[in-house]
């Protein structure tokens, strides 16, 4: 990354992990991703001016290796949002 304001540390990266297993646990019970990613972000603290929407998969995929996120937590959030962390 160009700038290192923007890095993550282990802490941050874990927060990011916890969410989106929340979030697929949540949306796989059937409760609407809007509310769910809503909720997740409010919960972990998560900054909405920070978010980045995505639907397409070869940047989920890259932002997925960058985070290194894999398996079902990924596979289960097509065109969710990636979440930048405070």
């Amino acid at each position: 990354m160009a700038d290192d304001t923007n890095a993550f540390d282990d802490a941050a990266i874990e927060r990011l992990r916890l969410a989106a297993e929340e979030v697929a646990w949540l949306t796989g019970r059937g409760y609407p991703l809007a509310d769910v990613g809503a909720f997740v972000a409010t919960h972990h603290r998560l900054r909405k001016e920070k978010q980045i929407v995505t639907g397409d998969a070869d940047t989920l995929d890259a932002c997925a290796a960058w985070f290194n996120l894999s398996g079902p937590i990924v596979q289960a959030l097509p065109g969710a949002k990636v979440v930048r962390l405070q």
